[in-house]
């Protein structure tokens, strides 16, 4: 069992102390962040016009959220596939003792995990998708078939997709901290990640509870207040109930809170790789002397 109150004093020691892995956390999120804005973009030009409703009606608004959707995805996935290993090999530079982390130098060593990282996420987003679509092909089915009925007792199958999703994040946490601790491929990480899941399934829940229930907690009851209004804005433009003077400065202020939301969700970003990191650290068996340096070369294994 590994031992939470250890964990949780070096995740913020390890935080606290290089807070230059902030700036991985932070340029992270502010990039994807800054993408919204782009597939929003229909949104905002209602802003400009007398007829919202016909707008609405249009094509071109929604080819239009489609592409910067489309966009927004595939820029996220490549700014997560640099800063993300980024974040592990200073949190394993950190455990190991350094006293002060380049920013220059993590990266560097980090880009030697670009594709692999870049391909893990690309696997779990793919089976995500597959499971996500073979739940809803369940529900309309049945649903056609029995008039709507079945409808109502599949309807709690949709739930399952919620803690399905936390335990493969798990993994797919654990499978990233085993490319750059051990220098496995995207299979081999896998495996690895998915036997110590089996061998240690309440230690990884009560982390994965720690970092995902307890941060999230945390930076919501800072982010929410900021974000709130929003999530009217679709509502407010269709309705036209407010002047569009007001909604072009709710756009603004959107824009201008992106930092913040991204400054907060960084931190928290660099404390669950850190507790990811760390976990697999203390969860792996320890390898034999001759292997028990990681690969944090520019040529990782295959």
């Amino acid at each position: 069992m590994i031992d939470l109150n250890e964990l949780i004093k070096r995740i913020w020691k390890i935080t606290w102390k290089h807070k230059i892995l902030w700036g991985a956390g932070f340029l992270t999120l502010l990039v994807t962040f800054l993408f919204i804005p782009l597939m929003l973009a229909p949104l905002f030009l209602l802003l400009g016009s007398n007829d919202s409703y016909r707008m609405l009606d249009e094509a071109w608004p929604w080819v239009l959220l489609l592409c910067g959707f489309v966009f927004f995805m595939a820029a996220s996935y490549v700014v997560s596939s640099i800063l993300r290993p980024t974040l592990v090999v200073g949190v394993l530079k950190a455990e190991r003792g350094a006293e002060k982390l380049s920013a220059g130098e993590l990266v560097r060593e980090a880009a030697a995990y670009f594709w692999r990282f870049l391909g893990l996420m690309l696997l779990f987003a793919a089976a995500f998708m597959a499971v996500y679509a073979v739940i809803m092909g369940i529900q309309i089915v049945a649903s056609l078939l029995t008039f709507g009925l079945a409808n109502l007792c599949l309807w709690p199958l949709t739930f399952l997709i919620y803690p399905l999703m936390y335990a493969a994040i798990a993994v797919m946490e654990l499978a990233e901290a085993s490319m750059v601790v051990d220098g496995l491929g995207i299979m081999e990480s896998l495996r690895r990640a998915w036997d110590l899941v089996l061998k240690n399934k309440m230690s990884v829940l009560l982390v994965a509870l720690i970092l995902y229930v307890g941060l999230g907690i945390i930076s919501s009851i800072i982010v929410f207040p900021i974000f709130m209004p929003i999530g009217f804005l679709p509502m407010l433009i269709a309705e036209d109930v407010l002047p569009r003077s007001f909604l072009w400065i709710l756009g603004i202020g959107y824009l201008i809170a992106l930092p913040i939301m991204a400054f907060v969700q960084g931190i928290v970003l660099t404390m669950i790789k850190t507790g990811w990191t760390l976990t697999y650290l203390r969860l792996s068996p320890v390898p034999p002397i001759e292997n028990n340096t990681p690969i944090l070369a520019d040529e990782p294994q295959a």
